[in-house]
């Protein structure tokens, strides 16, 4: 049989729809008995096959690698066999992370450092393997500039040092991969010193508008717990 016409459309980050048209004979000889659908990434060993019936003419093709550019073959099967293949390409774009690591409410705290834990994103926001986090932590109101760390995939944790008593800090927390970090409003966690005292309160913030400080305890000398989050002195 002829070569069908084909075409590949992606139809969201991590599935693609395959169309083909074939091209009919009045030649009994010619008539289409099946099709085979051939795809797999481009210069890799490993490829999938699907057989259809002469009648189909569309797959949903799904697990789709972000990143990847994958190769696809279709042939139509007559009474001889298996004819001239179509070909078609498709590049999957990498897209950010959709989702933020989940910073715990519970915060280490001494007079000048600040200890903070996380989960990272759940399978479903990750878009892929994502390769490091972004940290980034500034004093509420202090007028100094805010400071972004990078951290690797695999870290949970991370020591912030050389802070100052009796302020308030925002620290917001977004995973990353080659097509970079999510630009939407991000979870921010605030942080304030009072002496021996440190608390915490989820929120959030726009990364544009600055956080409201948190008020401060009534009684700096023994553990609370407000709202939720566990409080202790250092």
């Amino acid at each position: 049989p002829a070569r069908p016409i084909l075409s590949v459309q992606l139809v969201n980050e991590t599935s693609a729809a395959v169309i083909w048209t074939p091209q009919q004979s009045s030649s009994p000889l010619l008539e289409i008995l099946g099709f085979r659908l051939t795809y797999g990434l481009k210069n890799d060993s490993q490829s999938f096959s699907v057989d259809f019936r002469p009648e189909e003419r569309q797959h949903n093709v799904t697990g789709l690698r972000p990143g990847g550019v994958y190769s696809f073959l279709l042939a139509a099967r007559g009474r001889s066999g298996y004819g001239e293949e179509a070909q078609d390409e498709l590049s999957v774009p990498e897209f950010p992370p959709k989702g933020f690591p989940q910073l715990s409410e519970r915060v280490n705290a001494t007079c000048c450092s600040l200890r903070f834990t996380w989960l990272p994103p759940n399978g479903s926001e990750r878009n892929d393997v994502f390769t490091g986090y972004a940290l980034t932590y500034e004093e509420v109101g202090g007028g100094v500039e805010a400071r972004t760390l990078m951290l690797p995939a695999d870290a949970s944790s991370y020591t912030v040092h050389g802070l100052n008593p009796d302020r308030a800090y925002a620290v917001r927390m977004s995973a990353h991969n080659g097509a970079g970090c999510c630009t939407e409003r991000r979870p921010s966690t605030q942080v304030r010193h009072s002496g021996a005292l440190a608390w915490a309160s989820h929120t959030e913030l726009n990364p544009e508008i600055p956080p409201t400080p948190t008020p401060p305890a009534t009684n700096p000398t023994r553990p609370v717990t407000s709202g939720g989050v566990n409080v202790g002195g250092c």
